[in-house]
């Protein structure tokens, strides 16, 4: 046997294809958590766009439960 010191090609390679699998394992975990924030954040602004609208509605029409607007019953006529 000789001295050598270091490492062989093949472990190098083994090494690299490790590196190569874990980076594109993180990747795509990266990738979906991004995702799942743009999603949360999109449907945060549509919940605060639609209560500004539902606060803006109720000032300038006073909502009372069981009130008529515009011939149509509040949610009454839902439950019937």
């Amino acid at each position: 046997m000789s001295d050598a010191r270091g490492f062989s090609l093949i472990e190098v390679l083994a090494a690299l294809v490790v590196l190569a699998l874990a980076l594109g394992y993180g990747s795509g975990i990266l990738s979906q958590s991004a995702e799942a924030v743009r999603r949360a954040d999109a449907q945060s602004q549509a919940f605060a766009q639609a209560e500004s609208l539902l606060a803006e509605v109720g000032l300038v029409y006073p909502l009372r439960a069981g009130s008529f607007y515009r011939g149509h019953a509040g949610r009454r006529a839902l439950a019937a």
